[in-house]
């Protein structure tokens, strides 16, 4: 028989279950004709980041709804976090701005390049019918690897915005890729 001490700490655990959740922590999916505006900078600046303007936090992930038969809608999203996405207002300008959304343009293009080869793939599931969520990490990971690769690059390169050719070449680049994949957009 369970002491009291034990009956308390699982009444307690059960309370705890029933409390309402924490908020959940605003999220910019990435939309076709939605640019980011100065307004989807809402973080505080960091001190260990003096030398920015500004920075966006981007990112990507990968849901997967399993059907019967065997059949699985696999969602990769790329995203920002506008309560981290932070801005110096005495430093706002529109190439800044530009930047920071070829920063998410970037993530969506590898996101859109996860998709081409998640449609590529066939076989989603084992012989015992358990879906293959190991073959999905593995794309999903060389793909949100190989973006922040292009996003370290696109700042070295760049100077995060100062050199304006630099920062041309990568707008259009990055323009004409999101171009060349466009039939794996998800809106």
């Amino acid at each position: 028989m369970l002491g009291k001490p034990y009956v308390a700490v699982f009444l307690l655990g059960l309370t705890l279950l029933h409390l309402p959740a924490a908020p959940a922590q605003e999220l910019l999916y990435w939309r076709v004709g939605r640019p980011l505006t100065w307004n989807d900078f809402k973080g505080q600046p960091t001190t260990n980041n003096w030398r920015h303007a500004a920075s966006i936090h981007f990112h990507m992930c990968a849901d997967v709804l399993e059907g019967k038969n065997r059949q699985a809608t696999i969602a990769i999203r790329s995203f920002c976090y506008p309560h981290k996405n932070w801005k110096r207002p005495n430093e706002l300008s529109y190439p800044l701005l530009k930047h920071e959304q070829i920063h998410f343009d970037i993530t969506e293009l590898y996101a859109r390049k996860a998709r081409k080869k998640i449609a590529e793939c066939k076989c989603w599931y084992r012989s015992n019918g358990h879906f293959r969520y190991g073959k999905l990490g593995r794309i999903y990971h060389r793909y949100w690897w190989a973006c922040c690769i292009a996003e370290m690059c696109y700042d070295i390169q760049t100077r995060h915005s100062l050199r304006s050719m630099q920062q041309d070449r990568w707008n259009s680049k990055v323009a004409r890729k999101l171009a060349a994949y466009r039939q794996y957009a998800q809106n």
